[in-house]
This record gives C-alpha cells, sequence and structure tokens, in this order.
C-alpha cells in the first residue's frame, strides 16, 4: 500500500554525519509524520542496485524527498532517469529532475509556504529588482533573515543576515563561517 514519504540519501560526500546521514534528514521525517498522516522512511541511493530500490518505492511511496546532491553522483543523468521513473508511476517527486535541469532553482522552500511544513515568511525572489524591493522592507521587519541564492549545495550560497541597531548589515555565510559586514542595506 503506498502510504510513505520516502526521503532518499546518498552515502557518500561530506554532508553527512557520524551516523551516515544529513543532520537534518530525521527532523523533516519526524514534522512529516507529526504533521500528516503518512509514515516515513529513509532509503539510500546505490547506482548499481537502483531497480531493486525502484520497486521498493513503487510499492510503498506516495512521494520522494531527494536529499541527493548530483555533485555526488558519477551518472547524474541516470539518476536524473531514476527520478522521473518514479514520476512516470505517479509517484510525486521533490525536486522532480525537470525542474532541477531547466530551472536550476532551489525553490521547495518557497513551494512548502502556506503548507504545515512551510513557513509562512518565505520569499522567493525572482529579480534582482524583486530583491530589492522587498528584501530590505523583510529584514527590517524581523531583523534576522536567512538568505539562499539559488547555486551552490551543502551550505554555500546560504548566509545568515541581520541588521544591527546602527542600520549596518551583518552576514555570515553557512559553509564557510566567513562573516562581511556593511554600513547600511544599499551597500549590501
Amino acid at each position: 500500500m503506498k502510504n510513505r514519504v520516502f526521503i532518499i540519501e546518498y552515502q557518500k560526500g561530506n554532508d553527512k554525519g557520524f551516523d551516515g546521514f544529513r543532520p537534518d534528514t530525521k527532523p523533516i521525517l519526524d514534522a512529516i509524520e507529526e504533521l500528516t498522516e503518512y509514515k516515513t522512511e529513509i532509503v539510500f541511493y546505490k547506482p548499481n542496485r537502483k531497480y531493486e530500490l525502484l520497486e521498493y518505492l513503487k510499492k510503498r511511496a506516495i512521494s520522494v524527498i531527494s536529499r541527493i546532491n548530483p555533485g555526488n553522483l558519477k551518472e547524474v543523468d541516470e539518476y536524473f532517469q531514476f527520478l522521473k521513473a518514479l514520476s512516470s508511476y505517479g509517484i510525486e517527486v521533490h525536486t522532480h529532475p525537470d525542474v532541477m535541469i531547466n530551472l536550476d532553482f532551489k525553490d521547495i522552500l518557497s513551494k512548502l509556504k502556506n503548507t504545515r511544513l512551510g513557513d509562512d515568511e518565505t520569499y522567493f525572489y525572482h529579480t534582482y529588482a524583486d530583491f530589492v524591493r522587498k528584501f530590505p522592507k523583510d529584514l527590517k521587519k524581523h531583523g534576522i533573515r536567512v538568505l539562499k541564492t539559488n547555486y551552490g549545495s551543502t551550505g554555500e550560497g546560504v548566509y545568515l543576515v541581520s541588521k544591527k541597531d546602527d542600520g549596518s548589515i551583518f552576514s555570515v555565510e553557512a559553509v564557510n563561517n566567513e562573516k562581511y559586514y556593511y554600513d547600511n542595506i544599499t551597500e549590501f
């Protein structure tokens, strides 16, 4: 019976904790079980066993969340074909390879906006003009925001941005803990 949401992981990569999982994978599964009627499970994609995994998921999955950085795979096209095969069997695939290939957007957080799994204060800036118009207001309202660019992986291009009382901006990149200081939002 199809009643599970699966997270697909890959055993290799520098984004894994001591237990072999991304640190945020289990909390994601816990949140899905808490907020929905679905059970959850983590599975590992292994290129030489992809057909076995495909059969397993076909019988059980209502949805899959791919947590694999394509840069960790030698055969990215093979993995994308695997995900497309799952989709062809009516399984919801997040994020679908066509989206990753054609749009190259990391938009899953904005797609979850206004759902029980998302944050209503999440925004996706499609253009620079959109960013310039909306982000300063959002930062002023909250004082601190996470800003994620459309490129990078494993923390690259993810910034914690805060506005200080004097109007200056402080930013820290997640992957390397590099700190940036700006006199004001315009300079930022």
